[in-house]
């Protein structure tokens, strides 16, 4: 697996897409251009820290969501095994 096919995967396992990923290259740029300006507000979060927010409730949204869909496949195992006995 070369280093593009192993983002790709990675973005369609997290749900990643194209959009997201220009937002996240769009605020980090934003935020490259505001620490060279040196015009931080403390009390405000940046779009950079809303965007990391944002991202890893994603990524724990899709972490249960497997958990879940893991455990009904357990489940459903289950039950075959029982109905095979």
């Amino acid at each position: 697996m070369d280093r593009q096919e192993f983002f790709q995967s990675y973005m369609d396992h997290w749900g990643i897409t194209d959009v997201l990923l220009d937002c996240y290259v769009d605020l980090l740029t934003m935020e490259m251009i505001d620490e060279n300006n040196n015009n931080n507000n403390n009390n405000k979060m940046t779009p950079m820290a809303f965007f990391k927010q944002i991202l890893s409730e994603h990524h724990i949204k899709c972490k249960e969501q497997q958990v879940f869909e893991d455990e009904i496949h357990q489940l459903q195992e289950e039950l075959k095994r029982i109905r095979n006995k």
